[in-house]
C-alpha cells in the first residue's frame, strides 16, 4: 500500500478592507504574510471595484458589501510579492489605490518590455525586493519623487539584461517613498513606472 499523500498545509487568511474612495488601511497597504497564508478583500467602498494584479492572480470584480474568495497557493507555499491596483469599475482609467502582498520573502516581478512601457504603479514592503524581466538590454534610471538619483538597490543591476535578472533588495533609504524608473524602449520611446515602498505615495 502506498503512503498517504500529505494534506496541504493550512495557513491564515488575511482580510484587506477597502473603504470609501477605494482606499486601503495603512496596515494593509504592504501586507507581509507567510508562504502558506492567503488573503481576501472586503468591499466597503460603496461602488463596484476592479482589483488588477501585476501577476499570479486574475482580476477581481467586487460588488459593494461583498467579500472576494481567498488568494494564495491553495496549500502550496508561495515566495513572491504581488502588487495590485484598485479601480472604480465604472471609470477604470485611474488607480484609486495601490497595494501589495508579500508571501514569504519573495520579490516583485517587474516586466520591462516594448509592450509594457508604462504600467500602473507597483508597491513593495519596506526593505522588499524586485526582480526585473526584460525583453532587451536596457539602461535603467531610478529617481526619487524629488528628481534626485535613487541609488537604493542591492545589487545594482544596470543595464538589465534580456530575460530574468537577479533579485534586487531595497535598502533603508528607500522606506515609505515612491521610486520612479525610466528605460529607453526605443530611440524615440521612453518606458517607465513607479515602485512605491511601504506606505509611500
Amino acid at each position: 500500500m502506498s503512503a498517504a499523500k500529505p494534506l496541504p498545509k493550512a495557513g491564515v487568511t488575511h482580510n484587506i478592507a477597502i473603504s470609501a474612495g477605494g482606499s486601503i488601511p495603512l496596515s494593509s497597504q504592504a501586507l507581509q504574510i507567510s508562504a502558506y497564508d492567503d488573503f481576501d478583500f472586503t468591499n466597503n467602498s460603496g461602488i463596484t471595484l476592479s482589483i488588477v494584479f501585476n501577476t499570479q492572480f486574475p482580476t477581481i470584480t467586487l460588488a459593494p458589501g461583498t467579500k472576494s474568495s481567498a488568494n494564495g497557493g491553495n496549500g502550496a507555499p508561495l515566495n513572491l510579492t504581488v502588487s495590485y491596483n484598485i479601480y472604480n469599475q465604472a471609470n477604470p482609467t485611474t488607480s484609486l489605490a495601490t497595494g501589495c502582498v508579500q508571501f514569504g520573502n519573495g520579490p516583485l516581478t517587474i516586466k520591462m518590455t516594448a509592450q509594457n512601457l508604462n504600467p500602473p504603479p507597483f508597491r513593495i514592503p519596506n526593505l522588499g525586493s524586485i526582480q526585473i524581466v526584460a525583453d532587451a538590454t536596457y539602461t535603467v534610471g531610478w529617481t526619487f519623487a524629488s528628481g534626485g538619483p535613487a541609488n537604493v538597490w542591492t545589487p545594482v543591476v544596470n543595464p538589465v539584461q534580456p530575460g530574468t535578472n537577479p533579485v534586487q533588495n531595497a535598502g533603508p533609504g528607500a522606506s515609505n517613498v515612491a521610486l520612479n524608473y525610466k528605460f529607453p524602449a526605443t530611440l524615440l520611446t521612453q518606458g517607465g513606472g513607479t515602485v512605491k515602498t511601504g506606505s509611500g505615495s
